[in-house]
């Protein structure tokens, strides 16, 4: 298994560095893919005036501030896609709402793979909630970059795969196969796994175990305890210590209202990414 249609979606250069960065590395990965570079203009959220009227000025300084930022970006992606020797096209998308998202989600549906950078809080053209966004509504796997990489990851040969036992965490390892399939080592995590007296208790995992081998994958599985930490930070030690390259993640197993209230790994990963991280669900 392999991708061939890969997009990289970028708001700024600082975020453009690091996700072309990401792409080089899977064109070493799958050399023959195809790269669509993505630039997504939210429409302007018009405020009046105190006199009740709307100022014109504004729309057209929106449009002229992300028709310079994204024709600066097209040249620089082209200029980096090129020297990799990737086909590839550049996309200037307008969205129907007031964010970026949306155009990106609406792009997004022919891709096997989406590319994006995790927000950085001081980069003022990033710091929005457009990640998790795309990454609760995306058609495909979601690769998102961190702005401040815990590790200097160079290929995609380690990778650990957080389980738990539902859906989105199964979908999530069989989403990362072409990631396996070309790895020197995959890991099967599992933070406190459910305690009962059926020495069996492990099967659902251990089928996901098979399932991969029967792709070729020696999938290891590895039962952690959290010993009371939050199962987010008990994972990031862990992929720091083994020095893992990719972690691959089942996005929002709870609802994401109960995730923007209570708190879960997902919105924890989102906010502290120390490596690249497939999403999906």
């Amino acid at each position: 298994m392999t991708f061939k249609t890969v997009m990289a979606y970028m708001r700024s250069e600082a975020e453009l560095k690091r996700v072309m960065a990401t792409v080089e590395l899977l064109v070493k990965t799958f050399p023959d893919l195809h790269c669509t570079g993505l630039y997504s203009i939210p429409s302007p959220i018009a405020y009046a005036e105190p006199n009740g009227f709307v100022d014109p000025g504004m729309f057209e300084m929106h449009d002229k501030q992300h028709k310079e930022r994204s024709e600066n970006l097209k040249q620089l992606f082209e200029a980096g896609i090129s020297a990799m020797g990737v086909k590839h096209e550049f996309r200037i998308v307008r969205s129907e709402t007031g964010t970026a998202a949306d155009g990106v989600i609406a792009s997004c549906l022919g891709a096997e793979l989406l590319v994006a950078g995790q927000p950085d809080p001081d980069d003022p053209g990033t710091n929005d909630e457009t990640a998790e966004t795309i990454v609760f509504h995306a058609s495909c796997p979601v690769l998102l970059v961190p702005y401040a990489p815990a590790l200097d990851v160079q290929s995609f040969d380690r990778i650990l795969v957080a389980f738990n036992g539902k859906r989105e965490a199964s979908r999530a390892a069989l989403d990362a196969l072409p990631f396996m399939e070309k790895a020197e080592s995959t890991e099967i995590v599992w933070i406190d796994p459910p305690e009962n007296d059926d020495e069996n208790s492990n099967d659902v995992a251990q089928d996901l175990v098979a399932t991969l081998g029967r792709h070729g994958v020696d999938a290891k599985l590895v039962l952690l305890t959290s010993h009371g930490k939050a199962a987010h930070s008990v994972m990031r030690d862990y992929l720091l210590a083994q020095r893992m390259d990719l972690l691959v993640l089942g996005a929002f197993s709870h609802s994401r209202l109960r995730e923007l209230f209570f708190g879960g790994v997902t919105r924890a990963m989102l906010s502290s990414l120390a490596i690249p991280t497939l999403f999906s669900r």
